[in-house]
């Protein structure tokens, strides 16, 4: 019995490690108000919505970055955040990967 009882608790304990691992994201991203990430643009997007300029981005592998510009549209993924600069109406977005300590 005190066998079946240690073997049902490591199951328990196991699956809820893997769904803790399911839950968290795959990235950590930092967002940056009225702010543009300048250059390195990877490509340019238009008419088109944030949450599909984040989708972008995540799909292109060199992508570490992006700024939506929330007036006109359009979306930059970006290779580098390297400089800042103030935009009204822009939302920037640095991203990294999650890593678990």
């Amino acid at each position: 019995m005190k066998k079946f009882i240690a073997t049902l608790f490591l199951l328990l304990i196991s699956s809820s490690l893997a769904v803790a691992q399911a839950v968290l994201p795959e990235r950590h991203m930092t967002v940056f108000l009225n702010t543009d990430l300048v250059g390195n643009d990877l490509q340019q997007l238009f008419d088109t919505d944030e949450p599909s300029c984040q989708r972008a981005c995540i799909a292109l592998e060199a992508c570490v970055a992006y700024t939506f510009n929330t007036k006109s549209n359009a979306c930059f993924p970006k290779s580098g955040a390297y400089d800042q600069l103030f935009f009204e109406g822009a939302k920037s977005v640095a991203m990294r990967p999650m890593r678990l300590r």
